[in-house]
């Protein structure tokens, strides 16, 4: 397990990295790489187990490709709000916000190639990965049913997120020295991980409140992006008869009927029932895989953990200022649960 002084370490490496920029650069770089829970980073050196000068500069480098992704992202969602402050993009304005998530980008793959070739490689995949995968979002294939939305949201939350958590294993196999075959397995194990993170934080859009979550929530449901918690109200709609246009969902579209009809079902009982059980087995799924792969099972545990933190307080929040259905079979203790209560 990784301490809270381990990643104030990686905080001041951030810094350090940044000090050779001066002016506007400067200030759109330390605004993008300050806060966040530095998860990739904590995941990478708590399955490697060491922090020494390697094991630093290689989360680094995932939190400035990270951090570059979000300068991005927050361009293409018109998101206001990130870490809980105003966006980047906002503050600093875009064509300055652009150039310093190119520089964070290019600085990230160097300290990667410092690190050890087979990591840089793996970081370069990722890199092109989230490119495809943004574009793909951006430019959407024509969709003919609710199966295929899945199966092209995945691919996105694949690309966008769950690649660099495969990094972040990788990394830690490099660092470990895991064998080849062991190494791929390693990665693939983070990239479902990703997965499961990018689920919870779908969760946190359309349940969470935005304090809490330090972004603009309820975009997904708004703009109609594929989620799961999306998807699966979708498929509720479905099931109880209604007719929903794949094509309307997608563009964000959908009549004001159908739109409020999709926000009760996504808030439904049902639906959160759904995904209370999707995660709890994911969850379980990767605890399995950490012993039959060799990865500490520690890093996972710290890994999960935080993620039903975050998790439970959503439920939560949704279901104020009555219990949420599913209390007595929450992540967390009860004694943990009543702090949210």
């Amino acid at each position: 397990m990784k301490t809270d002084k381990t990643l104030l370490m990686v905080d001041g490496e951030l810094q350090r990295q940044i000090a050779e920029l001066s002016g506007p650069m400067h200030e759109v770089c330390r605004y993008a790489t300050e806060g966040g829970g530095r998860v990739r980073a904590a995941l990478l050196l708590g399955a490697a187990q060491q922090s020494g000068e390697h094991a630093m500069r290689a989360a680094t480098s995932l939190e400035l490709i990270h951090a570059a992704t979000l300068l991005q992202d927050d361009i293409f969602d018109a998101g206001q709000m990130r870490r809980g402050r105003v966006a980047a993009h906002v503050q600093f304005g875009k064509a300055m916000t652009i150039l310093a998530s190119d520089w964070l980008l290019i600085r990230s793959l160097e300290m990667a190639a410092e690190v050890d070739t087979q990591f840089f490689r793996c970081l370069a995949r990722a890199g092109t990965a989230m490119a495809q995968a943004e574009a793909r979002e951006l430019a959407p294939p024509a969709l003919r049913s609710m199966e295929e939305a899945q199966q092209y949201g995945c691919t996105i939350a694949r690309g966008k997120t769950a690649m660099l958590f495969g990094t972040a294993m990788c990394g830690a196999a490099v660092l470990q020295r895991v064998a080849p075959d062991d190494r791929s397995r390693w990665e693939e194990m983070g990239v479902e991980m990703g997965l499961t993170y990018q689920m919870v934080d779908d969760c946190v859009d359309i349940y969470g409140a935005e304090t809490g979550a330090g972004k603009s929530v309820g975009h997904d449901l708004v703009a109609g992006c594929l989620t799961m918690p999306v998807l699966f109200g979708a498929f509720l709609m479905e099931k109880e008869g209604a007719h929903v246009s794949i094509e309307e969902l997608q563009a964000g579209r959908l009549g004001t009927a159908e739109s409020l009809q999709l926000q009760r079902a996504v808030r439904s009982p049902e639906v959160m029932g759904q995904l209370h059980e999707l995660l709890q087995r994911r969850f379980a799924d990767h605890r399995k895989r950490a012993r039959e792969t060799g990865v500490p099972e520690s890093a996972v545990e710290v890994w999960s953990t935080n993620l039903r933190t975050k998790l439970t307080a959503c439920w939560m929040h949704s279901a104020q200022p009555q219990v949420h259905p599913f209390a007595d079979r929450m992540f967390l203790p009860r004694a943990t649960r009543q702090r949210y209560a």
